[in-house]
């Protein structure tokens, strides 16, 4: 049967459909306000996320329908412009810089954010490796240092940026499609304890990334400074209780940064109480569970490969986001998938639901 012709997995297309949907009336609801006073226009910000988000739907149904086995012909081209696109990202008068962080590229409010680019490449170049490298030696250079080094620059350009966040995000990502892959799990292990020292250097060197571990153990002991978001989430979940103060009536997004975006959880919880938190727990969940059967389910290794690691990207991205907002992981900047606000990052999540859907064509969705 024609790949094109046969239904994708419906269940998943709803759950994501729903996410986007919710995020869209909560981003409206967390946002109106500020972008009455920033902009003049509390419609503003709104207006323009449902233009992103009709593009991502565009992108998303277009990948549903294009063959995913033809994106292994764009591996090396696309990896190359990620690594060129980071580079840039670095350079003063290209890439634009904001709060210290020189992440995106564009022309004042027209920008991307690099990174996402990035992490579609990572995870279609490693299932292009360790599909095409299925038969050969499961050696520690065939297995680690060879993928390592290919995608070591693309670490090293995002950290700089410094994004860690997502550097740490892409390499747990890494470590599970490896590990999927059959890679011994000794050879893992070994890898994991050589970057042990780095990580302690950098937590110990780096000023800024050891005060958001400290506020993470006590963010009560500044709570005007850097744990004033954590506080103020913590505020709007115990306001909010069972049923929420209701749609559009928090008090909290008027005190607390990026509402919109890395803490709409927070808004959520206050906005819609533990019944909303509950609902969007179920959304991502049906999601996940979908996604990872459509994997399980891929006799295609390449296609189970790009599956796995994009549901394990969400998944992780996730759990990042929702540890950061209730106090249980430090700090990340890390948005909710398809329910903060955002654009480069909603398109780049669509189209990979997008690569997800087109897989479940050739699995059976009984």
């Amino acid at each position: 049967m024609d790949n094109k012709s046969a239904k994708f997995d419906n269940v998943f297309f709803l759950s994501v459909i729903a996410l986007v949907a919710f995020g869209f009336v909560m981003d409206f609801s967390s946002s109106f306000i500020i972008s009455g006073q920033t902009y003049g226009d509390s419609f503003y910000m709104i207006k323009k996320h449902f233009v992103f988000m009709i593009m991502g739907f565009v992108v998303m149904m277009l990948l549903s329908r294009y063959e995913y086995k033809k994106l292994q012909k764009y591996v090396l081209i696309g990896f190359l412009i990620t690594l060129v696109l980071l580079v840039l990202t670095l350079v003063p008068g290209i890439g634009i810089e904001v709060n210290h962080a020189r992440r995106w590229i564009g022309y004042k409010s027209l920008r991307f954010q690099t990174s996402e680019f990035a992490k579609y490449i990572l995870i279609l170049f490693l299932a292009n490796y360790y599909q095409k490298r299925n038969d050969i030696s499961s050696s520690l250079m065939n297995t680690i240092i060879i993928p390592l080094a290919f995608l070591l620059p693309m670490f090293i350009l995002i950290f700089l940026q410094p994004n860690k966040s997502t550097a740490v995000l892409l390499l747990a990502v890494v470590v599970a499609i490896m590990f999927v892959s059959g890679v011994k799990i000794w050879y893992l292990v070994l890898t994991g304890l050589c970057g042990v020292p780095l990580v302690i250097y950098k937590l110990v060197s780096d000023a800024y990334s050891l005060s958001r571990i400290q506020t993470f153990f006590d963010p009560w002991k500044d709570v005007s400074g850097k744990g004033y978001q954590v506080v103020q989430s913590f505020m709007a979940f115990y306001s909010g209780g069972f049923w929420g103060v209701g749609l559009g009536h928090s008090k909290v997004k008027l005190f607390i940064p990026e509402a919109h975006n890395d803490f709409i959880f927070a808004i959520i919880g206050e906005e819609l109480g533990f019944i909303g938190v509950i609902l969007v727990l179920t959304a991502f969940f049906i999601l996940i569970y979908r996604g990872t059967r459509i994997a399980l389910r891929t006799k295609d290794l390449f296609g189970r490969l790009l599956v796995f690691g994009i549901i394990m990207m969400i998944t992780m991205q996730v759990i990042f986001n929702l540890g950061v907002v209730t106090g249980l992981l430090p700090a990340t900047g890390l948005a909710l998938p398809f329910v903060s606000y955002g654009g480069t990052a909603l398109i780049s999540f669509m189209a990979f639901m997008g690569i997800v859907l087109n897989v479940s064509r050739s699995v059976s969705n009984k």
